[in-house]
């Protein structure tokens, strides 16, 4: 799985992996916590990784494209 596009919605940030499946990603108390929605074909565990980049960024998308695009 590769991601093929990051972006912010709101105070959420959205992913499309190269096989079409999406995540988005939510963050609880003041950005230390991570909840995660997926499409069916996309399993949690396979974005636990990026959930840690999300948070060692700050939740900066412009940074986590650089990383990962």
């Amino acid at each position: 799985m590769k991601i093929k596009s990051i972006t912010q919605i709101g105070n959420e940030i959205s992913i499309i992996t190269d096989t079409g499946e999406s995540a988005v990603f939510y963050s609880f108390s003041a950005h230390k916590d991570v909840y995660t929605t997926t499409s069916p074909g996309l399993y949690k565990y396979q974005l636990k990784q990026f959930k840690k980049d999300i948070v060692k960024s700050e939740w900066n998308v412009e940074q986590l494209k650089e990383w990962y695009l």
